[in-house]
């Protein structure tokens, strides 16, 4: 209802340019706000966040319905391999709620050359140390991945 107000607004010719201006502005806003929401939803619907060890790549990725992207991360350059604590008590004291409800983040992450990244947004600390333990069993990793 709003989109079509305001694309019938624009239309209009008896409009200040100042009123188009603003309401293109907040349309262009409108626009990426419901991308965002329609991310989420799709996400909390069908999202999976993929994690596969062949030779020796590590890659992560994250799937809704067969649309996949995915990086790829060579084992032998992981450092510090480790569980990643979840902070509850940040500024906003919304510490849990950064990483857009499983969008990004993790509660597993790694160094991988001057960046730290994470993943697991999805599991709890219990199944990532799980998760590091089968890592730890995989003959492509060393015991240099691990912090």
């Amino acid at each position: 209802m709003g989109l079509s107000s305001v694309l019938g607004a624009l239309v209009m010719d008896d409009q200040p340019i100042f009123a188009n201006a603003f309401l293109f502005v907040w349309l262009i806003g409108w626009i990426i706000g419901g991308f965002f929401v329609i991310a989420t939803l799709l996400w909390s619907i069908a999202g999976l966040e993929l994690i596969k060890v062949d030779g020796g790549i590590l890659e992560i990725g994250k799937e809704i319905f067969n649309i996949k992207r995915s990086k790829k991360y060579q084992i032998d350059e992981i450092k510090h391999l480790a569980i990643s604590p979840n902070v509850l008590n940040d500024v906003w004291g919304l510490g849990h709620q950064r990483n857009f409800f499983g969008l990004s983040g993790g509660t597993v992450k790694f160094d991988y050359g001057l960046k730290t990244f994470k993943f697991g947004a999805g599991i709890d600390e219990a199944e990532g140390r799980l998760l590091i333990e089968s890592f730890k069993l995989n003959p492509n990793f060393k015991e240099s991945n691990f912090a």
